[in-house]
């Protein structure tokens, strides 16, 4: 099967999970092309990684401009880049990508992962607006977990164009990361002037309204006073930092509360892997990479019921609260760091982790909705 991925945004460039599910599918015996709107990539490194890969990278003008010309002129260089080689499947990670590919005239079935489409919108119509393109240009709509069903669904696409896939996440690499986390751990304390038997409760997210960052500094201020040998690590960056710095003060725990902004990859991934605790209070996800990534390495993991959460709870795999329910977040965060909490993941969490969600194992699940939907088309061809 000759399949045409379009890997890339406008802002980071060439994405680094398409690659990697593009370089799965090649392995398994499939011709595969990644369409790239740049020359930059999200990760040092990517475009090199994708080359070994066997992967032949496409390069299509930036998606800087806006309305009508953001369709007509990627999509002509993307007409132009495709003629001769004629992909079976265009998979696309957006409705306005998809649209691209359709009005370049790639004629081949087109399947589109919505990775962010209004999630984090209080009006309903940003997603409408990408439903309109998907309805009539998408031959199936991939939704990321249980939950983004029923958003969609709301948002108008056809539940007979729904599939659930799970995003993938490339856990040897991120195992790998995480072998530095007693290094990582040890610096990161010592840096902080903190003894050695510290704890530490992390929020690995960039600051935005809806990840309540607000709500995890409110809950631990409830619980600091039996806790006062434990920090909370607010790692990455965003509109929101400042506003949460200055509530951290408000709240007389900015001695406990440390802000280390955006860490690099490598020591993020080692960082999350020693902490204590992983919270995560987000109030909208469509997937939620740091929903299950600390589950990977086995920590104690408490996220709000939002985006994958639902499968997680589902399983066992860690504590979930419902949305905004700063009580429940402080009380399961006090009785974790004090050792009396009544919840035992019913799962080996690590395992769960690469059984679902592991890049051969997406790249499988794609694979099979292919061959579907290209049995399906068809047979009614003909």
């Amino acid at each position: 099967m000759r399949i045409l991925i379009v890997g890339s945004d406008p802002r980071q460039g060439l994405l680094y999970y398409p690659v990697r599910l593009a370089c799965a599918m090649k392995a398994l015996g499939h011709e595969v092309q990644v369409a790239t709107w740049g020359d930059h990539a999200q990760t040092p490194g990517l475009r090199n990684e994708a080359t070994k890969g066997g992967l032949e990278l496409l390069s299509i003008p930036s998606l800087a401009n806006a309305g009508v010309r953001a369709l007509l002129s990627p999509s002509l260089a993307l007409r132009r880049a495709v003629w001769t080689w004629r992909p079976d499947v265009v998979q696309t990670f957006g409705p306005v990508s998809n649209a691209q590919a359709f009005v370049a005239g790639v004629r081949a079935l087109r399947i589109v992962s919505v990775e962010a489409m209004g999630h984090g919108s209080k009006s309903p119509w940003p997603a409408r607006a990408g439903a309109m393109l998907l309805r009539p240009l998408a031959h199936a709509v991939v939704a990321l977990c249980k939950e983004e069903v029923g958003r969609l669904r709301r948002a108008w696409v056809p539940a007979k164009q729904l599939r659930v896939i799970y995003n993938p996440i490339d856990c040897d690499d991120l195992v790998g990361k995480a072998a530095r986390a007693e290094t990582e751990r040890s610096a990161f304390l010592t840096a902080l002037r903190a003894p050695t038997d510290a704890k530490l409760v992390g929020y690995f997210a960039n600051f935005q309204i809806r990840k309540r960052h607000s709500l995890v500094l409110r809950a631990f201020a409830e619980i600091s006073p039996s806790h006062r040998n434990t920090y909370l690590v607010l790692a990455g960056e965003g509109e929101e930092l400042a506003t949460c710095k200055h509530l951290a003060a408000a709240l007389r725990i900015a001695d406990r509360v440390v802000f280390p902004g955006r860490l690099a990859t490598g020591s993020s991934i080692a960082l999350l892997a020693s902490m204590d605790v992983v919270v995560h209070a987000s109030s909208a996800e469509t997937f939620g990479y740091s929903i299950v990534e600390p589950l990977l390495f086995g920590r104690p993991t408490i996220v709000a019921r939002t985006g994958i959460a639902t499968e997680v709870e589902d399983a066992g795999a860690a504590i979930v609260v419902a949305l905004d329910d700063q009580v429940a977040m402080a009380r399961h965060l006090h009785e974790v760091l004090s050792g009396t909490s009544a919840f035992k993941p019913r799962v080996d969490t690590a395992r769960w982790v690469r059984e679902n969600f592991d890049v051969p194992v997406i790249a499988r699940r794609y694979l099979d909705l292919y061959g579907e939907l290209d049995r399906k088309y068809r047979s009614a061809s003909r």
